[in-house]
């Protein structure tokens, strides 16, 4: 009778283990969230708010994913980056923007250099669209989102 119980509940636990590996694998995997754009309000001015050194390296879109690799020193806080935009749009085809990319170091005085690839949603945005990127620093970037059917 004591190895009887002992297999039930050996089987218990496999058949336990298995359906819980079964509903973790039948699961859609999720993607990762990636922060979007930060609208403004009307009148508020973006080169007033503030950002911490840093520098751009290199711009891209990859389907509706903005990647910025940046470089910044710090090491010792956790950095956050947003970009901003007002909305504006030039009334041309396909059309143009401006966003700027701001950088908070939360106040973080380590001095190793960062390098990181940042990612941003862009679907906030319509296609197609020239969008320049813009940093307090110096640096500017200009990418094609989405495909211009002129030719």
């Amino acid at each position: 009778m004591h190895m009887m119980k002992r297999q039930i509940l050996t089987l218990l636990i496999v058949l336990t283990a298995s359906a819980a590996c079964a509903t973790s694998m039948d699961e859609p995997a999720k993607k990762p969230e990636r922060p979007g754009i930060t609208k403004v309000e009307p009148g508020t001015k973006i080169q007033d708010i503030k950002s911490d050194d840093f520098n751009m390296q290199k711009v891209w879109i990859e389907g509706d994913v903005l990647k910025i690799n940046v470089r910044y020193g710090g090491g010792c806080e956790k950095h956050d980056f947003k970009l901003y935009w007002n909305g504006i749009v030039a009334r041309s085809y396909p059309g143009q923007t401006t966003i700027h990319l701001k950088h908070d170091a939360n106040g973080d005085s380590c001095e190793a250099l960062i390098s990181e690839t940042l990612e941003f949603d862009l679907t906030a945005i319509t296609k197609p669209m020239v969008i320049t990127i813009k940093s307090d620093h110096g640096g500017s970037f200009r990418v094609t989102y989405g495909e211009s059917k002129l030719k």
